[in-house]
């Protein structure tokens, strides 16, 4: 399983804005992947390990400026 670097951002967003969660790009990459909708999660219960907050200050400016930037925000 792939993800790009946006929905690593995407991921990194979701869990600041909606579980206030500081996470890094390594340990947000699962939850990039459910955000993605490359997994097939129809009646799946699923957890997923987060790991590392250990994320820059340059990185974590970066993933807000691109998540102010969009519409619409994801919800988890």
């Amino acid at each position: 399983m792939l993800v790009n670097d946006d929905e690593i951002y995407e991921a990194i967003l979701v869990l600041l804005d909606k579980a206030h969660l500081v996470v890094e790009g390594s340990g947000a990459v699962g939850v990039a992947a459910l955000l993605s909708g490359k997994i097939d999660l129809r009646g799946k219960k699923v957890a997923v390990v987060l790991s590392g907050g250990n994320i820059d200050l340059e990185v974590l400016s970066q993933a807000m400026s691109r998540g102010m930037g969009e519409g619409e925000k994801t919800q988890i």
